[in-house]
């Protein structure tokens, strides 16, 4: 499971391994820009986001590995 947010434009973002019950913490390096109200879908490896309320409502594609 991955987990990513932001507030007051701090980015976060977590990685959730079920077989060590453990949590990663990933680099926000490369993340999408700072949004709310925005669809994203997941193919398990890569985040695609897409719209949003700030001027970034654009689409972006993110790997967290890369």
């Amino acid at each position: 499971m991955l987990v990513w947010g932001s507030l007051s434009g701090f980015s976060d973002g977590y990685l959730y391994d079920p077989a060590l019950d453990q949590w990663s913490k990933i680099s926000s390096a490369n993340a999408p820009a700072n949004r709310q109200r925005f669809a994203y879908a997941t193919d398990g490896r890569r985040l695609f986001v897409y719209g949003g309320g700030f001027a970034s409502a654009t689409g972006a594609m993110w790997s967290p590995e890369e």
